[in-house]
Formats: C-alpha cells, structure tokens, sequence
C-alpha cells in the first residue's frame, strides 16, 4: 500500500517466498519484515510502501544443505496479468538459498528434523564425544556407559530446531 496516498494500486519488483505461496516478498527470512519502494499507479512515482508481514508455515521449507529458511524459489509471472503461472508444467524448479548462496533443493523441516532424529538415535559414542564435546571415558562404564549416553541425549534434546537441523547436516 502506497504510503503517500493509500492506494493498494502499487508495484514492485519481487521474489516468492516458497514458505508462503501466498506472500510475495524480496527478502524471505523467518519473522523478518519487509519495506519497499515501488511503483505507484495512482501517484504516478516511485514511493515508501506500508511494511508488510511475512507469513511463514509451520513446516516451513529450507535449504537441503544448510537448513537456512531464507530460500526462495524462482516463478513464471504473466507479465499482462501479473498473476504467477503454475510451476507444475515445468521440467524443474530453480531454488536459491540466500545464506549459501547457491541453487540447492529445499526440504520440509520436519523431513529434515526427521532424518536429524534418526541420524542421532544411530550415532555411535565417538561421533557423540565428537558432537557433543563430552567425553566417553569421563562417564561411569557400568551398564554399558548408560550415563555417558543419557548426558548426550540431553545435550541433543536442549537443542532448537536450528541448532538440530545444523549439527545434522554438518555431522551426517
């Protein structure tokens, strides 16, 4: 919305933000906002528009090497109705991750925090002393270094989603 005059009759240059279909946004980051300048129809000039929120899913999509949520996705645009056309017919989608830098495949978090899970669930005690810093030895060997892994399975579960989803993908 035009800042000057109110009028919903703007333009801007913009990327898709494949979090939220719905929202068009330049920079996509998760609880960020957005200001513009664009295009005023009404005004006739370039102008502030109002700041808009960025809506992001609950599942949000994120880059399958680095697990960044600044992702965007590359879309064809009518240029007549500026409506964006379906993806579906075309050969392959083009992503791009702001945080690498690079076109890489975008993937569900909670694939990712899945595949985290397992990942940790089948790591062995020298990745766990890797990872966690904590080592075996420092841990009572009675009933099989229970302690030595529970420490570790703590350590893991006061993890936040991002900080799983990293160690992850540095680690697998």
């Amino acid at each position: 919305m035009c800042k000057t005059c109110g009028s919903e009759d703007v333009s801007v240059t913009v990327a898709v933000n494949p979090n939220d279909t719905t929202t068009i946004t330049d920079y996509c980051h998760r609880d960020e906002t957005i200001t513009e300048d664009g295009w005023c129809n009404r005004c006739c000039d370039y102008v502030d528009l109002e700041t808009t929120n960025i809506k992001v899913s609950e599942n949000p999509w994120r880059c399958g090497k680095c697990g960044s949520t600044a992702v965007q996705e590359r879309v064809w645009r009518d240029v007549n109705t500026e409506k964006i056309a379906d993806a579906g017919n075309c050969d392959r989608a083009d992503y791009y991750c702001n945080n690498c830098e690079g076109h890489n495949r975008l993937e569900r978090e909670s694939e990712l925090l899945r595949r985290a899970a397992d990942w940790w669930g089948n790591t062995d005690f020298r990745a766990m002393e890797r990872v966690t810093s904590y080592r075996q030895l420092d841990f009572d060997p009675d009933e099989g270094w229970q302690a030595f892994v529970d420490a570790c399975n703590e350590w893991w579960n006061g993890k936040t989603t991002d900080e799983k989803i990293s160690i992850y993908l540095n680690n697998r």
